[in-house]
């Protein structure tokens, strides 16, 4: 695989290349077109940056989703045992009071 830096050099010696073959028009150099070129590469690494940032931003949403999901789960299950602790203490007080009695 090649690197990034390869091929942005095979990019500049391509459009050099193609600068000298076609007659550029007054006041444009080949180190304009190589500017603009590498201006449009920019604009795509950038692009595609700003595209793998969306992804991951949803893949954040998912997880905090999850996340809270999770915490409903504990929640409910902890007033569950809430609930069965409430329950078990009154059955202890009154098996407490009635061999009192």
């Amino acid at each position: 695989e090649r690197s990034e830096h390869e091929r942005e050099e095979e990019d500049k010696i391509s459009a050099m290349s193609l600068a000298k073959k076609s007659a550029l028009p007054e006041g444009i150099e080949v180190e304009h077109v190589l500017k603009y070129h590498n201006y449009r590469l920019k604009i795509q690494e950038r692009d595609s940056l700003l595209l793998d940032l969306e992804n991951v931003e949803v893949e954040v949403e998912s997880v905090r989703r999850q996340i809270k999901k999770g915490e409903d789960s504990i929640a409910y299950k902890m007033n569950q045992i809430m609930q069965l602790d409430n329950g078990i203490s009154r059955s202890a007080d009154l098996c407490a009071f009635s061999k009192s009695t």
